[in-house]
């Protein structure tokens, strides 16, 4: 077991953990003191509990797995963060994710050696598509955000030009004879001085 976690990784996939788990969660799972208390041939609740995991079972989705640290609720995908434009490729992903652990084609039949691998290199290239997307996609947004900056940069800019006419017309009301900047602190000096 990992540090923090209740229940190990090799168990979040079982199939009774997550009967459990999804029993827990519509709230129809009894504790072990309640099913000792009471007798099990006239209990309704415990044959509702029966019909609610034979209901789950069926319904079962290998994708679906218990959360390792609360066992309450399922865990996240490692697909989870995919946008809604690669939900096709993630589909197919899981698909054939399950089939190269089930050992089991779609249609059937056993998988040989050979076909183990010619899905895992086909899993690995959509795999990189997912990361490459999503990389265009960070990629778009920067281009949006320097965009963005240039613009204000830019409106920037045409504030400093129109405070730069605002001096040239300073300058030209007082015929060109104040002085600014360095001058201006020599001329402090000077009389300073005297």
């Amino acid at each position: 077991m990992a540090a923090y976690h209740t229940i190990c990784d090799s168990c979040t996939s079982k199939e009774d953990e997550i009967t459990a788990m999804l029993a827990r969660m519509h709230g129809t799972l009894r504790t072990d003191e309640e099913s000792q208390s009471q007798p099990t041939d006239s209990n309704p609740a415990e044959s509702n509990n029966c019909e609610l995991s034979a209901a789950i079972k069926p319904k079962l989705n290998k994708n679906i797995r218990v959360c390792a640290m609360c066992t309450n609720c399922p865990a996240m995908s490692k697909y989870s963060s995919a946008s809604p434009e690669d939900m096709e490729i993630v589909q197919q992903l899981q698909e054939m994710e399950d089939m190269v652990e089930d050992g089991v084609h779609s249609d059937g039949h056993r998988l040989t050696l050979r076909e183990v691998k010619g899905l895992q290199r086909k899993i690995e290239k959509l795999q990189v598509e997912l990361k490459e997307r999503k990389k265009k996609r960070a990629d778009k947004r920067e281009e949006q955000g320097e965009e963005e900056e240039q613009s204000d940069q830019d409106s920037e800019n045409e504030e400093e030009d129109s405070g730069n006419e605002q001096e040239d017309a300073f300058h030209k009301a007082t015929g060109g004879n104040a002085l600014v900047g360095e001058e201006y602190q020599k001329m402090l000096l000077a009389k300073s001085q005297q």
